[in-house]
């Protein structure tokens, strides 16, 4: 800003210098000449106007060029640095007897201004008397050749306004010399702005501002609006003291802009650091505050999308508020406190810019709820509603009626596939919502986060200490410590967005917790009591929940104690098999449905688990009671939501403690749950020959009552 308000200054010094003192009789275009020189002796830029050039005395000094142009440097993108369609300057005369340049009007119309910065970062807007650039295009204004005649006024012009040029100079750094500005506008103008380093580029176009500033001592306001992707922006700016810019002194700056997606203030101290003798270092500290009603839909115009296309229900209103550093490599908030959608954070943030930002910081929040993030919908799976799969449980039913009568007494459990390719999801209740991590490739990130609680889902962290870094699209969330289900944990999730499908590895332990609440939240399945130990080391690969649910990976193990599963009375069922085979039929039911209020109670209950492709695999089951053994094997398909456990049940004749080889004589009876999660099935799984002997049994006793009946009647 200094070189430009320096650069302003001289130019206009000597232009109105070298038309004062130059001969009336000389052509304009010699006198134009004369200032161009001036110019790019002071800047190393050559200066052009291609349009016509006015100059009048009467009753101001004015000045009005068209086509007006500044060379870029040599190799920019753009040939020039500068266009302006038309340029209008007017001067009272009182200037000559005060300190004071006072322009009454200094207009630019259709100003187009290209900023850039090259691949070994030096930036055009860097000024040097010793600058080379381009000659001027064939379409140039040639400049007049001054004749004998005038040779020497033209040469007491150019003295003329080599002095004024420099004392303006030195004058403005001693805060001896002033400027007044009456109507200053910018009409229509645009700004684009390349870093071939960074290789990042915006534009903002439509710019229409309007400065006031009545000395460089006091305070200059500008005000106005510009359109950035699109999008009209109302701004407003106040600088307390342009001159202490210049001087590179401390001053005050409030910046205001709005439009109807958002509002932001900021205001605070600029300076110019000098950490070493060569290097300047500008920086600014204040007070930073921004709200709005949709963060995604600003996201959307930032980004130059349709604000029709995105999606409402998250990263809704926002707000944030602090304390704000900034330098040229650094941005950072201190004492922050934000609120976006139901999330309330605070802490400190610092974003290193360059060719990827790096988001620094440590935060505090409430519940974080992820879920609206990873995708739009929020509802639950629908496996955990009952009425959501009713019609498809009927179908199901349908079919393990008309089999079930031929169980075999043999390990039915559902087989995974052999190989670990990705499988399509089924057509279940899990979420087919894509995923949208590509946020992840446009920074770096390490931040340590404090939370009150985590939603991901249904699943339900307590307070939750992470520290997550993103290096290059790969996520590393770090749980040193969180509370959950009861209990407490730790354990590492990693994302790897740097395409799809992402790729998903978990590796978490639970020690302590309340089984039931965990295996409800994380899978919809609250079969399982009891407290104690769970642990899984899982990975994926998917755009969705149903996706990571298919290609799920790994292996699981658990231990629980003083527990019970929910749904049969498996000592009860088993005992009563026994009791029908001995010859007792009273009650017995071969067939019965999930009942919530009969549970199977244990001691001690442990699992380890194989998981591929989502179906999740057992053999070593063990549940262990007072007066029931059992061990068990078999299947949870998580993409079908289904389930297939074969239990072998062993009733003890008395308590002798766990692992006594004490049980009833008589035959075991296998117990199998099967079905749809929203639809379970418990039921003994009787052989033909155990179902073929209760029947002949059946039939004896009714044969026997008849007989007893015909001699009573005989």
């Amino acid at each position: 800003m200094q070189t430009w308000l320096k650069v302003t200054g001289i130019a206009t010094a000597i232009t109105v210098t070298t038309v004062l003192t130059s001969p009336l009789w000389l052509p304009i275009d010699t006198l134009w000449q004369q200032v161009a020189d001036q110019i790019k002796q002071q800047t190393g830029r050559d200066i052009y106007v291609d349009g016509a050039k006015e100059f009048s005395l009467i009753p101001t000094l004015a000045i009005e060029l068209e086509q007006v142009r500044v060379t870029n440097v040599v190799g920019g993108t753009a040939r020039d640095m500068l266009t302006v369609q038309q340029l209008r300057l007017e001067m009272p005369w009182r200037f000559l007897w005060t300190r004071q340049f006072e322009l009454e009007q200094f207009v630019l119309s259709e100003p187009v201004l290209h900023l850039e910065k090259n691949r070994k970062g030096e930036a055009n807007w860097h000024f040097s008397r010793n600058e080379s650039t381009s000659k001027p295009l064939d379409n140039t204004t040639a400049a007049a050749t001054p004749t004998d005649s005038n040779a020497a006024a033209q040469a007491a012009a150019v003295a003329t306004a080599q002095h004024v040029a420099t004392v303006v100079e030195q004058q403005a750094a001693a805060r001896g010399y002033d400027v007044k500005l009456g109507q200053f506008k910018i009409e229509n103008g645009q700004i684009s702005y390349q870093d071939a380093q960074a290789v990042s580029h915006w534009a903002v176009d439509v710019i229409d501002l309007s400065l006031q500033m009545p000395s460089l001592q006091s305070a200059a306001k500008a005000q106005g609006q510009l359109n950035y992707m699109g999008k009209p922006l109302q701004l407003a700016v106040e600088i307390t003291s342009p001159a202490a810019i210049m001087a590179d002194q401390p001053a005050t700056i409030s910046i205001d802009v709005s439009n109807p997606l958002v509002s932001a203030s900021l205001i605070g101290q600029y300076q110019v650091d000098h950490p070493t003798s060569k290097e300047n270092m500008p920086t600014f500290a204040g007070k930073w505050q921004s709200h709005g009603s949709s963060l995604r839909a600003v996201q959307g115009w930032l980004q130059g999308a349709e604000l029709t296309s995105y999606d409402a229900s998250t990263l809704g209103k926002f707000s944030i508020a602090g304390d704000v550093t900034a330098t040229p490599v650094r941005i950072g908030i201190n004492n922050m406190q934000a609120l976006l959608d139901t999330m309330e954070l605070s802490g400190n943030l610092t974003l290193k810019t360059g060719a990827k930002p790096v988001l620094l910081g440590e935060l505090k929040t409430n519940l974080l709820n992820l879920t609206p993030y990873l995708s739009a919908s929020t509802a639950l799976p629908a496996a955990k509603d009952a009425a959501a799969n009713a019609a498809a449980s009927q179908d199901v039913n349908a079919q393990e009626a008309a089999s079930s009568n031929d169980a075999a007494t043999s390990t039915t459990a559902a087989k995974a596939p052999a190989d670990n390719t990705a499988v399509a999801p089924m057509a279940t209740g899990w979420s087919t919502q894509a995923f949208d991590l590509s946020v992840l490739s446009q920074f770096d990130a390490d931040i340590k986060l404090q939370s009150a609680g985590v939603l991901l889902y249904d699943i339900t962290l307590g307070e939750t200490q992470w520290h997550v870094t993103n290096k290059q699209a790969k996520l590393k969330a770090q749980l040193k410590k969180f509370s959950a289900y009861e209990g407490a944990g730790q354990g590492s999730i990693d994302i790897n967005a740097q395409q799809t499908p992402y790729k998903l590895q978990s590796n978490v332990s639970f020690t302590g917790i309340n089984a039931q609440g965990l295996l409800h939240d994380a899978l919809g399945v609250d079969q399982l009591l009891g407290k104690g130990n769970v642990s899984w080391q899982l990975s994926s690969k998917g755009n969705s929940q149903a996706e990571l649910i298919s290609n799920l990976q790994g292996q699981a193990s658990t231990r629980l104690t003083d527990g019970a599963v929910r749904g049969a009375n498996i000592a009860a069922m088993v005992k009563s098999v026994q009791e029908a085979l001995a010859g007792n039929l009273q009650g017995v039911d071969f067939d019965k449905d999930f009942q919530k209020a009969e549970q199977t109670d244990f001691s001690e209950f442990s699992a380890t688990f194989a998981v591929t492709n989502g179906v999740i695999s057992n053999k070593d089951l063990s549940l262990q009671s007072p007066l029931l053994r059992l061990t068990g094997s078999g299947s949870i398909d998580l993409p079908q939501q289904r389930l297939d456990l074969l239990l072998q049940p062993k009733l003890v004749a008395s308590i002798e403690g766990q692992g006594s080889k004490k049980a009833k004589k008589g035959l075991n009876i296998p117990v199998r749950i099967d079905g749809p999660w929203s639809n379970i099935k418990v039921r003994p799984d009787v052989s033909k020959a155990a179902k073929k002997k209760v029947k002949d049994k059946v039939k004896k006793k009714v044969t026997n009552k008849a007989k007893q009946l015909l001699k009573t009647g005989g």
